[in-house]
C-alpha cells in the first residue's frame, strides 16, 4: 500500500509538472506571436510613412517644375514683347530721321534750325530711352521681389504643413504605443492572476489530498 501510494504521488507530481510545462510553453508561444504581430505592425507603419514621404516629394517637385515653366513662359512672352516694342521704336526712329533728312535736303535754308530740331529730338529720344530703361529695371525689380515673396510664403506654408503632419504622425504613434502598452499590461496582469489562481487551486487540492491521506492513514493506524 505504501508503494502504491508513493507511485500515485509520483504520478501526481509528474502530471502537475507536465501541466506547468505545458502552461509555460503556451505562455512562450503567446509572447512570440505577440512580438511577431508588433514587428509586422511596425513594418506596415514604416511602409505607409515612406510612401507618404515619397508622394509629398513628388508633389513638391511637380509644383516646382510647373512654377519654373510658368516663370519661363512669362519671361519669354515679356522678352518677345520688348523686342517688338524695340523694333517698332527703331522703325519709327528711322522714319523720323529719314523724314528729317528729306526735309533738310529740301530746305537747305533752314539747315541750322533743322539741326537744332534734330538735336532736340535725339535728346528727347535719349531721355525717353533712359526713362524707359529705368522703368523697365524698376518693373523687373518689383517682379523679382514679388516672385521671391510668393516663393518664401509657399516654402513657409509647406514647412508648416510638413511639421503639422509630422506632429500628427508622432501623436498617433504615441497613442497606439500607449494603448498597446496598457493592453499588454492588462493581459500580463490577467495571465498572472490566472496563474496564481491555478497555483492556489493546485495547492488547495494537494492540501485536501494530504489531509485525506493523513486521515486514511490515521484510520488504518487505529484499526
Amino acid at each position: 500500500e505504501k508503494r502504491k501510494k508513493e507511485e500515485q504521488e509520483k504520478a501526481e507530481r509528474k502530471r502537475k509538472e507536465e501541466l506547468e510545462k505545458a502552461a509555460e510553453e503556451k505562455r512562450k508561444k503567446e509572447e512570440q506571436e505577440k512580438a511577431e504581430d508588433e514587428r509586422k505592425r511596425k513594418e506596415e507603419f514604416e511602409k505607409v510613412s515612406e510612401e507618404k514621404r515619397k508622394k509629398e516629394e513628388q508633389e513638391k517637385a511637380e509644383d516646382e517644375r510647373k512654377r519654373k515653366e510658368e516663370f519661363e513662359k512669362v519671361s519669354e512672352e515679356k522678352r518677345k514683347k520688348e523686342e517688338q516694342e524695340k523694333a517698332e521704336a527703331e522703325r519709327k526712329r528711322k522714319e523720323e530721321l529719314e523724314m528729317a533728312a528729306e526735309e533738310k535736303r529740301e530746305k537747305e535754308e533752314q539747315e541750322k534750325a533743322e539741326r537744332k530740331r534734330k538735336e532736340d529730338l535725339e535728346k528727347a529720344a535719349e531721355e525717353k530711352r533712359k526713362k524707359e530703361e529705368q522703368e523697365k529695371a524698376e518693373d523687373e525689380r518689383k517682379r523679382k521681389e514679388e516672385f521671391e515673396k510668393v516663393s518664401e510664403e509657399k516654402r513657409k506654408k509647406e514647412e508648416q504643413e510638413k511639421a503639422e503632419d509630422e506632429r500628427k504622425r508622432k501623436e498617433e504613434f504615441e497613442k497606439v504605443s500607449e494603448e498597446k502598452r496598457k493592453k499588454e499590461e492588462q493581459e500580463k496582469a490577467e495571465a498572472e492572476r490566472k496563474r496564481k489562481e491555478e497555483l492556489e487551486k493546485a495547492a488547495e487540492e494537494k492540501r485536501k489530498k494530504e489531509e485525506q491521506e493523513k486521515a486514511e492513514s490515521e484510520k488504518k493506524r487505529k484499526e
